[in-house]
């Protein structure tokens, strides 16, 4: 097996940056929120970070 072979390749390249955009949104909006409950906003991360992963990277 080569090296090549077990590397994703990227559809979208600006997709690393949204999914850390949204993880630091996030992280600013719980520390500026006192209602604000932790763990579904983590759920909500997870999704979407899945959902744009699915999206945009790909195995060859």
């Amino acid at each position: 097996m080569k090296y090549s072979d077990v590397l994703f390749f990227i559809k979208y390249p600006y997709a690393s940056g949204i999914i850390a955009t949204v993880w630091i949104g996030s992280t600013f909006m719980l520390f500026k929120s006192n209602t604000l409950e932790p763990l579904p906003v983590i759920i909500v991360n997870l999704a979407v970070t899945w959902l744009i992963s699915w999206l945009s990277y790909r195995s060859k």
